[in-house]
């Protein structure tokens, strides 16, 4: 009976044995794959630090065009700017006229900003109020004189301040039908000028002030 017991326990204990093997080199098998794949992805991680550490050293690497060059422009007639509602906010544009215009928008689509280099190529700045009127202005103009102009609310050039190709330097003040009725001149040689409004009776208009 107790030679039956025992065999019975060897047999159990053999199978135990047997499960826990099997359970080992499943165990094993498993560690293994995980030691591959924690390689690989080490592997794969300093590639990546080696691409990035090449890229930052030597971006000219990258290329969009496969020949070893980074793309450096984009051609548009025209590149529209939007908000993160999908909301255009500005726009650059060339007309036919060849007029290279770059205008900023308020958040109702209103131009309240403008840049824009003319044919012939003459730059210029706007800045215009709610209601499209432009209130100040400054750009340089064919006869190479540079001007800077101030505008009330209905858009009459009220204030000018200018600088002419020979140096002479003039400020203009107008009334709110545009008619000029103060002005202040310097030319290049030094030599003042006044423009005062008639009755006043220091009128000068064309005096000079030497000194």
């Amino acid at each position: 009976m107790n030679d039956d017991h025992n065999i019975a326990n060897e047999s159990t204990m053999r199978e135990i044995e047997a499960r826990f093997r099997s359970r080992m080199n499943h165990l094993e098998k498993d560690a293994n794959k995980l030691r591959s794949r924690v390689r690989m992805m080490g592997l794969a991680l300093l590639a990546a630090l080696g691409m990035l550490t090449a890229i930052l050293i030597r971006p000219e690497l990258v290329s969009s065009n496969g020949q070893g060059r980074v793309a450096g422009e984009i051609r548009t007639r025209s590149l529209v700017l939007v908000d993160v509602d999908g909301l255009p906010r500005g726009q650059w544009t060339v007309d036919e006229g060849g007029n290279v215009r770059l205008g900023m928008l308020d958040e109702r689509g209103r131009q309240r900003l403008s840049l824009s280099v003319l044919e012939g190529g003459f730059p210029g700045m706007s800045l215009i109020n709610a209601q499209g009127q432009r209130r100040a202005a400054f750009g340089l103009l064919p006869d190479e004189t540079t001007s800077l102009v101030f505008a009330d609310a209905a858009g009459v050039p009220r204030a000018v301040l200018g600088l002419t190709r020979g140096e002479a330097a003039n400020l203009v003040f107008a009334d709110a039908a545009g008619v000029s009725r103060i002005g202040f001149g310097l030319d290049g040689a030094g030599i003042g000028s006044a423009l005062l409004p008639e009755g006043d009776g220091d009128q000068s208009e064309g005096s000079e002030n030497r000194d």
